[in-house]
This record gives structure tokens, sequence and C-alpha cells, in this order.
């Protein structure tokens, strides 16, 4: 027996609309696998329809097109059964940021508090314990520790399939330094993403106003990176928290369809 005994590992992977789920993208696919003593107890998987367009460079990546995702269930719908999954337990995903940034703005989005857990990112658990390999990329990491992949690198399963080979080479190699969850946190633990909005009084004079206008049409003075400052009409649907960065999920008139919007980067409403 390797694995730390009696602890329980939600073993995870998102593929998504894009990269940046702070600015509206969404979950398009899930897949755990729960493991306890090394062995695998439950697991899950599924599409997801993230009702918006799939990114194109997200679908060179993951192979998920628009037309895969038609007809499926919404994350609040089929989002539950991965909220139990990861509950009181130790989360683990490589590169483990982004998978968490993913969770808690769907959590967000669809009114769930999240559930309570412990995170581990593989990515900073290999780099802290692994030398002499060229990267440490999902891919790479599994090809090292011998691996049979099932299928695509990119699709969920596939690549927790390929975590939980990798989690138990590091756990078989390194028993002397990962036989406690206090020890595995200081190698490989990061915290849970807040996407929660601060009280009131605690928020910018604009996102005030923008909370107190939702689902009125307003215009605001946008400095846009890309596009320079313009003058735009939006109806605020929600605000969220991203790092300590406030944002506004709002409908774009010019646009027609839902954007984020940085408050910070509105000048006058």
């Amino acid at each position: 027996m390797t694995w730390p005994r009696d602890l329980e590992f939600c073993i995870l992977d998102f593929e998504t609309t894009g990269l940046y789920p702070q600015f509206g993208d969404r979950i398009v696919e899930y897949a755990y696998l729960v493991v306890k003593n090394g062995q695998i107890i439950d697991r899950g998987e599924g599409l997801v329809n993230p009702n918006r367009p799939m990114n194109p460079g997200a679908t060179n990546a993951n192979g998920i097109t628009d037309e895969m995702l038609r007809g499926k269930p919404r994350f609040d719908q089929v989002g539950g059964g991965l909220w139990h999954a990861i509950k009181n337990r130790v989360l683990v995903a490589h590169n483990a940021r982004f998978d968490l940034n993913c969770f808690a703005h769907e959590c967000k989005k669809v009114g769930w508090k999240q559930p309570d857990f412990q995170a581990i990112d593989s990515l900073k658990l290999s780099r802290s314990l692994l030398t002499g390999q060229p990267n440490n990329q999902l891919k790479t990491l599994a090809n090292m520790v011998g691996h049979s992949w099932s299928g695509d690198a990119h699709r969920a399963m596939a690549d927790v399939e390929a975590l939980f080979t990798i989690m138990d080479y590091l756990f078989s190699q390194f028993t002397n330094k990962l036989n406690s969850i206090n020890e595995i946190l200081i190698l490989g633990g990061i915290d849970k993403t807040n996407a929660d909005l601060q009280p009131l009084h605690d928020m910018s004079r604009t996102a005030q106003i923008l909370l107190q206008n939702k689902g009125n049409p307003i215009q605001i003075i946008y400095n846009s990176k890309s596009s320079g400052t313009a003058t735009r009409t939006i109806t605020p649907v929600e605000l969220s928290m991203n790092n300590n960065i406030e944002f506004v999920d709002a409908y774009c008139h010019k646009r027609m369809t839902n954007r984020m919007f940085r408050v910070d980067r509105i000048s006058g409403i």
C-alpha cells in the first residue's frame, strides 16, 4: 500500500470553451476518479452544454465541437455529482489553479457554495519531486512513468486516468515524503479560488452602481486593451470577484452577446 492510508482523493480534469473562466469561458467536459488506499471507488464523466460557442483554439486542443455539445445537460443539471465527489476530499489536478478557477466560477454562476476540500497541484508536486524530465506536462510525465493511454490526451477521462498513474508512481517512489496530508500539502498544496463577491460596503463605487442596475441597460465608458476607450451599452447580469479583481458579466448590446468586463476598466457610467 503506497497511497496515504484512508485519505480519499478526487482526481479530476475539465475541458472548457477557452482559458478564461473569469471572462465567461465554461466547462464543457468533466471527469473524475475517487481513490482510497490506491483503489478507485467512484468515477464520473460527461459532456456539458456551456450555452456559448467553443473557442476554435479550444476545439483544436481537445477535439470537442459545438455539435457534440448540443442537447447535453447544463452544469447546474449534472454538476451535483461532481460537487459531492469533491466534498471533504483531497482534490488533485494537473495545473490545478485552472481547474479550481473553472469550478469556482461554475459554482458561482449556479448559486452553489463550493464544497469543503483540500487541493493538490500535481504539476507543483512533480516539480518538487522529479528531476531529469524535459518538462512537467501531463503527457510527458505519463509517458515517463509508463502509462498506457486509453484515449486521446486532452479529453477529460483520458487525462484523469493518466494523472492517476502519475500519482500512483509518486506515492510509490516517494513514500517517505508523501505519507501524510500535511507533507503532501507542503509540496503540492494550493488554495481554492474565491470567486465570491465581497460585501457591498467593500465594493468599489462603480461595482455598487452596476449591482444596483442589474437587468437595466446602462451606458459605460470602457477602456479595452484591444480596442481602446469606447462608450458601450450593457445590461449587467451579475458581479463576481477573481483574485481581488471585480468583474461584471453583462449583455453587450453592440456584440449582442454576454461578455465579462473588468470593473476597474470602466471610467464612467
